[in-house]
C-alpha cells in the first residue's frame, strides 16, 4: 500500500516556501563560515571593541557591560535566525524540533572547534547563548504563524473580536 507524504507546512511556510527554503540555506551558509572560521571570529577587531567598550564607561556606560556579556548576545543574536527560519518551516506544533535543531548544531560546532580548531574555544557557554537565540527566534516565529493564523498579515490587525476570522457568523 503506497504510503502518503506528510502534510505541508501551513502557514507562512506554505506561502514563502521558496524564500523561506533559500533564506535557509544562506543563513546555514552564513552560519558554516562563522562558526568554521579559524580563529575567533572577533580577533582582528577585539582590541578595538575592548577600546570602545572602555570608552563607553567612560561616559556612563555601567561596569557591569563587559565584553564578555555582549560576546553572549552575540551569540544569542546569532542564532535567533536559526529558530525563526526553521520554526516557519516546520508544521505548528513541532517548534521543539527548532530549539532541538539549534541546541544540536551548536554543540556539534562547539565540539568541532574545540577537536578541530586549536585557536578556538569550545565552550559550554557558547551552547546555552545559541539555545537561547533559538528559542528566541521560534517565540518570533509563533508570532508571525499566529498572526498569520488570524490573517492580520499584510492587513491590519482585527480591531474587535467579531472582525476576526475565527468570529466570522458571530454577533457582537
Amino acid at each position: 500500500m503506497p504510503t502518503s507524504a506528510p502534510p505541508a507546512p501551513t502557514g507562512p511556510a506554505r506561502r514563502y516556501r521558496w524564500a523561506l527554503a533559500a533564506a535557509l540555506v544562506g543563513y546555514s551558509s552564513f552560519l558554516a563560515l562563522v562558526l568554521g572560521w579559524p580563529t575567533p571570529v572577533d580577533a582582528p577587531v577585539g582590541a578595538t571593541l575592548r577600546g570602545g567598550l572602555r570608552r563607553l564607561h567612560e561616559f556612563g556606560v555601567p561596569d557591569w557591560v563587559t565584553y564578555g556579556k555582549i560576546e553572549f548576545g552575540a551569540n544569542i543574536a546569532l542564532f535567533v535566525p536559526v529558530g525563526l527560519l526553521i520554526a516557519l518551516a516546520l508544521r505548528r506544533g513541532q517548534w521543539w524540533l527548532a530549539v532541538l535543531s539549534g541546541f544540536g548544531l551548536s554543540l556539534l560546532a562547539e565540539v568541532a572547534q574545540g577537536a578541530l580548531r586549536p585557536e578556538r574555544f569550545a565552550s559550554s557557554r557558547d551552547v546555552v547563548a545559541n539555545t537561547l537565540g533559538t528559542l528566541v527566534g521560534v517565540g518570533i516565529a509563533t508570532v508571525i504563524a499566529r498572526r498569520d493564523a488570524r490573517g492580520a498579515i499584510g492587513q491590519d490587525a482585527p480591531t474587535s473580536p467579531t472582525e476576526r476570522p475565527d468570529a466570522v457568523g458571530q454577533t457582537g
